[in-house]
This record gives structure tokens, sequence and C-alpha cells, in this order.
């Protein structure tokens, strides 16, 4: 959304795969599941499939067919978490459509269960998935523990296609951090050259007083960060569908190494006693971290570079999630202590990223509930 023609310019000289959402970085179709558990005993699952595709612009036939073919199955009730949410047995069920021209847009399936009587529904509803999920109660406490099997849900092709993009992606990384040090060692130099240099950089994520101050760069500094442009538009080509393809690389490394079959977000009425394997959600409530190629470049955020003008322009676009990170402004950006690491190489960029693409052995979280609130099992 943010990005400019200038940039998308820039992309077709670097020879880069066609784009397919006018610079967005969000998914094609995006699976959103909610567990929200009501200290009575009662839980209300929520299954969200937003398609965020502009069906104007997709060049691709493949994800064409992939989208058409995820409206076809959600009409119908053909989808994999219809016959979820029948496993359920719930106390009430809903279904509903949103439409945008006459095409479905997203597709919200939700339903009550009472796990107080029916402790065992979230783990027929996991049943199907490469997750066990169990639900515990006492009396005063509940818990709710969601263990990861081993991934598999990617198909051998799928698995063939990451294994040939990793070496490449890694090395454009490396490419990147390489292009930044130097223009921040430049900037070590000449702090006061730094506004300047972030204004272009992160111009189509800035406020609009913030930006467009590429005719202030001077001689020497032009070619530094357009060095840096282009390794970041490089870089988060590892989000965009290409033109054959109807996944982006992102997409394929989730389907790799992630076994939860969609975002995972929990939310929980009364005091967390403890909480193991999931995240703090800024929104409130706990969240699965994701596990693929680009979540584990954002945790590495600040190991070899801070800030980090990449991972800022993408998490203020949206990233793969669609959903704007926090805005900032120029001001906050140059004020930050900047640091810049020895950059790594390709091989060390390639093992730091694996080392982060594995889910945590259990995600657990164990809170008080009202009286009464008893799940009638004499445990797992």
């Amino acid at each position: 959304m943010f990005r400019s023609l200038r940039l998308l310019a820039l992309s077709a000289a670097l020879g880069l795969v066609a784009l397919l959402f006018a610079g967005c970085f969000e998914e094609p179709v995006r699976e959103e599941l909610e567990l929200r558990l009501a200290g009575d005993g009662r839980a209300e699952v929520v299954l969200t499939t937003a398609i965020l595709v502009d069906d104007e612009e997709v060049e691709s036939l493949a994800l064409r067919r992939r989208v058409d073919e995820e409206r076809r199955r959600l009409l119908l009730g053909e989808d994999d978490w219809t016959r979820r949410f029948e496993r359920l047995d719930a106390l009430s069920q809903e279904t509903t459509f949103e439409r945008d021209h006459g095409l479905l847009a997203s597709a919200r399936q939700s339903a009550v269960v009472d796990l107080a009587e029916d402790p065992e529904a979230l783990g027929r509803f996991f049943s199907d998935t490469l997750v066990n999920a169990f639900y515990v109660a006492e009396e005063g406490w509940a818990e709710l523990s969601l263990y990861p099997l081993s991934p598999g849900r990617a198909s051998r092709r799928e698995r063939q296609r990451l294994e040939r993009a990793v070496g490449p992606w890694t090395e454009t990384v490396a490419v990147y951090l390489r292009a930044a040090g130097r223009l921040y060692a430049y900037l070590d130099e000449h702090p006061d050259r730094a506004e300047v240099a972030f204004s272009v950089l992160l111009e189509d994520v800035l406020p609009e007083e913030d930006g467009g101050r590429r005719d202030l760069l001077l001689p020497d500094e032009e070619p530094l960060v357009e060095a840096v442009e282009e390794a970041m538009a490089d870089a988060w080509e590892v989000l965009l569908v290409s033109s054959q393809e109807a996944y982006s690389i992102n997409e394929v490394s989730r389907l790799v190494y992630d076994p939860f079959p969609a975002g995972v977000r929990v939310e929980v009425v009364g005091a967390m006693v403890e909480v193991e394997g999931f995240e703090e959600d800024p929104e409130g409530g706990l969240r699965v971290p994701s596990v693929s190629l680009w979540d584990a470049l954002v945790g590495l955020e600040g190991r070899w570079l801070e800030p980090d003008p990449l991972l800022l322009y993408v998490g203020r676009s949206g990233g793969p999630s669609g959903a704007p990170g926090p805005s900032f402004e120029l001001a906050d950006v140059v004020a930050r202590e900047r640091f810049h690491a020895p950059p790594p190489s390709a091989e060390e960029v390639r093992a730091a990223i694996e080392g982060r693409l594995a889910p945590a052995p259990v995600y657990r979280v164990l809170y008080r509930v009202e009286e009464g609130a008893v799940a009638r099992s004499e445990g797992r």
C-alpha cells in the first residue's frame, strides 16, 4: 500500500518477479483462530478467513485458481474448518460471509462450547491437525495446553521449492546487512546526515511531512542509500507471490515449519497464573508466534542492525498479516542509538534463520476461573 512508484520501478529494473498486490505484503488468504475462554467453563471458538487479493490485479493463474477454490469451498462448507467446527458439538454455531463487489471477501465461523461439560471438545476440534489440544479444570482454575507435533503440512514440491529459495534469500539478507552497515558507518562519521538518509529509506511509511527529501542527498550519499534500497527490495521479495506461483516463499516456509493451521490467539477471563510458549498479543490476550522465514528474521531484529529500515518499512506496511504496525515519526528513528555489527555471511544468516524455525514444545496457560466451572474429567 505504501510502496512508491519509484520503488516499483526499481524492482522492475532489478528483474524481480511480478508484484501482484501493488506493493502490499499481506498474504492472499489469511486465517486467524481465536479461542475465548470464559470463567464459567464456556469457550467461544472463532475462525476468520480473509481473502486479501485485489482480483483485478491478480496476474498469476495459479493464485487465481487458489483464491477461487478457497471461495468455493467456504461458500459450500467444504473447507477443513467447517468439518472441525462440526466436531465441537457446539451449543450454538454461526457462519457469516462478507462480500466485496459480489465476491467473497471474508468468512467468519464461530461456535460456543461448554468445556465444563465437554472438556474433550477442543481435542476433537484439532484432531486432524498437527496440534494436540487439552483442557483441564478443577475448582478455581483451568488450563489450556496446545502441543505441536512434527511439522508436515507442506507437499514435497513445496519443500523442494523452499529448499531452492532459502539459500538465495539469505544471501540477499546478507547483502542488505552489508549495504546497511556501509551506510551506518558513514552516518557514524556524519550523524547530522541520518535524518535525510532515513527520510529517503522510509519515505513511504513516514508521515507526509517527514518524507520526500531525496534531493537533499549529497553525491557521496546517493550510492550508499540506493544500495540499501535495492537490497531491501530484494529481501522483501520473499513476501510476494510471483506470476507463476500461488504462494509466496514465506507462506511456503510456514507450511513447512509451522504445525498450526492458522494464526492462533487465546483470550481468557480470569487471572493468568502461568504462561508457557505464548507471547503477549498487542491487542490483548495471548498469541502463538508464527513460524516462518520472515518471522525468524523479525526475531533477529537488533542482532546485526539497529534500527532496521527493512523491518520498519515492512512492519509499518502491514507485513504478511496485513495489519500495519505502530506509526512512527522520522525523529523517533533518528533518535535511536544506531548499531551495526560486522556483517554476517550468507551462511551465518541462514544458520541464524533456521535456528528460529521451530515451534515451542507446548503453548500453555493456567488461569483462575469462577467457582463451579469444573471440567468433568479426570485429567488428560
